[in-house]
């Protein structure tokens, strides 16, 4: 996550030649992270809207699951497309009778605190409405219903 920040950090202070478009940041379990801008800096006068796209099984958060381009269109958009590993199920451990918690389709407290994470990160330097919009695709794809609707 320290490096996350620091990619933002010299984003937001021009550190990184980065104009609009695609930022490739390293999130806290070492996968990429893309985030996508209108502009190289925030405009302190603008609240921004954070639209996240979630990829489905396999894959990654490259073109934030074909949302990238809201950033380019819209002024006051970002667009955050992570990335999630899908956790391999031990085939010794006994079968639970339910859904496990932790399984990709279902997102699990260790996908909602990530994109909690990062979410929190990027708003340290771009100025974030309350709510963002969150877009999922296949595996993913209940995670808007289930992991974000609160």
């Amino acid at each position: 996550m320290k490096l996350l920040a620091s990619a933002i950090l010299a984003l937001a202070t021009g550190l990184l030649t980065a104009r609009a478009g695609e930022i490739k940041l390293t999130d806290s379990q070492g996968l990429t992270a893309w985030l996508y801008t209108p502009t190289d800096q925030p405009d302190p006068a603008k609240t921004y809207w954070l639209v996240v796209g979630v990829h489905g099984a396999g894959g990654n958060g490259q073109n934030a699951c074909g949302v990238a381009h809201f950033a380019k269109e819209f002024d006051d958009v970002i667009v955050l497309g992570p990335s999630f590993a899908q956790p391999k199920r031990d085939p010794a451990a006994p079968r639970p009778t339910g859904m496990p918690k932790d399984a990709y389709q279902m997102c699990g407290p260790l996908h909602e605190a990530k994109l909690k994470e990062l979410v929190a990160e990027v708003g340290k330097i771009w100025k974030l409405h309350p709510k963002i919009i969150v877009h999922g695709f296949s595996a993913h794809g209940i995670f808007f219903l289930k992991g974000t609707s609160a």
